[in-house]
Parts: structure tokens; C-alpha cells; sequence
């Protein structure tokens, strides 16, 4: 599973050539396995944001870091935007998922989008 940050209508991801970089929807799907995009909400539907992960995110783009798919991927991307305090433990999206949980002081839900590509 592939994450990233919604910000202003696009989606800020790490690349796997490194490149933190926003991309639209629909380019964030390209040559994934997933043809649909989820949003990170709680039990009533309410988004869950965070301004400080959307500002991290945009300050990052056009940053290049050492891309490894275990060790530095996109997981660990997404939460050091929220400025996790274990953000290097963190690998796996269950991993991720847990920590905003805490982050958020709730459990999230993923609710698939309604965006028409």
C-alpha cells in the first residue's frame, strides 16, 4: 500500500527515486496495484488532518532523500510529516496506521473517496 499527504488537491508522496514530490489522484494510482484512493477518517466520518503534517509535506517537496523500500519508504515519509516520535521504527503501514491512531487519539477508519478520475 502506498501513502501520502492530501494537500490542496494533490498528494504529497516520496517516490521511489527518492523525490518527494505532489502529484494529482490520478497520478498517485499510476502503476499501482490499488485503483482507489482512501482517506484516513474516524468512526463518524470526520477527516482526520493534521496542519502540521500538510505544512511538513509541502515544505518537503522537490527534497530528495536515500529512497529504500524498508528501511526509508513512503510510510516513514508520512509520519515524519507528522513528526512522529518514532518515526524511524516505523515501516509498515499497519505501523503507520497505529501511530496516528495514537496521534489522533482515536481509531481510524479508511473510507475510499468519491473522486472521479
Amino acid at each position: 500500500m502506498h501513502t501520502g499527504i492530501w494537500v490542496n488537491g494533490g498528494i504529497v508522496e516520496l517516490a521511489g527515486s527518492g523525490l518527494v514530490r505532489s502529484v494529482s489522484p490520478t497520478r498517485f494510482l499510476h502503476n499501482r496495484t490499488g485503483e482507489q484512493i482512501f482517506t484516513m477518517g474516524d468512526d463518524r466520518a470526520n477527516i482526520l488532518s493534521s496542519d502540521l503534517a500538510a505544512v511538513n509535506a509541502q515544505q518537503r517537496i522537490f527534497e530528495y532523500v536515500n529512497y529504500d523500500v524498508i528501511a526509508n519508504n513512503c510510510n516513514r515519509f508520512v509520519a515524519s510529516c507528522f513528526d512522529l516520535d518514532n518515526t524511524k521504527e516505523i515501516m509498515l503501514f499497519e505501523e503507520l496506521t497505529e501511530n496516528l491512531a495514537n496521534f489522533f487519539n482515536r481509531t481510524p477508519v479508511f473510507y475510499p473517496t468519491a473522486i472521479v478520475f
